[in-house]
This record gives structure tokens, sequence and C-alpha cells, in this order.
């Protein structure tokens, strides 16, 4: 099963469809084995920070990409795993490690998921997905024409990012983010599965064609 162990910090799980607009890339043609998926043991803010790009400083912070990443990671997950649920940590893990937010002027977000894959206790890998939405101000801009001499101010303003109106433009980005990370780490997990597949069956093939031993008098 796929699992993602909550810490008490972080937004309560659920089993949600993701929405269709963030999904804009190909789910796996061949499916990866079950994993679990969790969140990493430093992920304690629920809060993430919202960085402007130009300047790296952070004017606003959000709670919709870990409140996306807890309702909608299981549904994305299946797109390339054969199964995804919420649980503890299995044979197979995928570890949310982290995940950040950049917007410049418009605004457009950026979301940046970075998950790291286990086997057991064994870390194997990581991925860093990568996700972007655009939040409509075509209204507000058209007001902003009739600000006369105040325009240019008027739509530097319209232009920043606010969190309290533009969270499903950064939930979006922030599952298209987690879909291209977990898409990276299920391509990697099934061709190890299908290149040991092979040589299992290769094995056994060869095992049965051997000829009996005669039996030691």
């Amino acid at each position: 099963m796929l699992t993602l162990l909550l810490l008490a910090a972080l937004p309560a799980v659920s089993d949600v469809e993701p929405p269709a607009a963030a999904l804009t890339a190909p789910s796996s043609v061949r499916m990866a084995l079950p994993v679990t998926l969790r969140f990493d043991d430093s992920l304690t803010d629920h809060v993430t920070p919202l960085v402007k790009k130009t300047t790296g400083a952070i004017e606003a912070q959000s709670r919709d990409p870990l409140w996306a990443l807890a309702r909608f990671a299981p549904g994305v997950a299946r797109r390339h795993f054969e199964q995804a649920a919420w649980g503890p940590k299995g044979e197979r893990s995928v570890v949310v490690k982290s995940v950040s937010v950049v917007w410049t002027d418009g605004p457009s977000y950026e979301a940046r998921v970075v998950v790291d894959r286990y086997e057991g206790e064994r870390r194997l890998g990581q991925a860093t997905g990568s996700g972007y939405a655009m939040a409509d101000r075509s209204k507000a801009r058209l007001g902003a024409a009739w600000a006369g001499p105040f325009a240019p101010a008027v739509n530097l303003e319209v232009g920043k990012a606010k969190p309290e109106e533009d969270g499903a433009v950064i939930r979006q980005a922030t599952v298209a983010a987690l879909d291209s990370a977990l898409l990276q780490l299920a391509q990697a997990w099934a061709g190890e599965q299908l290149v040991a597949q092979a040589r299992a069956d290769a094995e056994a093939l060869l095992k049965k064609n051997q000829p009996a031993r005669a039996p030691k008098r």
C-alpha cells in the first residue's frame, strides 16, 4: 500500500481525487508496485512561505501546499503506482521531503516538491517535481485601466501574490509538482522491477530446462 504518516502539525489526511487541471502530465504506462508514502519528520509546519523569485523575500505564506498534498496525494500516486493509501512506512516508501513555492508578478506560482524513495530503511534516490499555475487577474487589470495616473501602482498591486485569493491556483501548482516527482520515481522503480522480473523468469526457465540428474548407485 502507498502510505502517508501525518505529524500533528500537518493537515488531516483524506483521499480525494485531485483537480483535473493540475494533471497535465501523462500518467505512467507501466505501473510500479505498491509503495508507502509519508511526510518526512522535518515537515512540522503546515504553513509554506511564498518567496518572490526576483528578490528572495518572503512576502506571504500559505497553508494550501501541504493541505493539497494531504488531501490529493493518494489520488496522484495512483496514476503511477498500483495502489496508494495513507498509512505507516512499508516495504517500499515514498517520503515527501519538502515543498516550496516561489512567485513572480502576475502572479505566477511555481511549486516544487521533493520526494525520496526507500526500500525498507535504504534510501535509493530522490526526485524533484515542479508545477506551475497563474492567477487570473483580468478583471482587476481592467479596473486598473480606469485608475488614471495611479494605474501603474494599481497594476503592481494587482500582480502580487495573494494566498487568500489564490488558494486554488497554489494547490494546482503543488499537485502538478507532486505528480511530476512521483512520475520520476515510478519510472525508476518500474524499470528496476521489470529487470528483476526478467531475471527471475530467465532463472526459472534455465532451471526448468536443466536435465535431471541420474540417481546415485
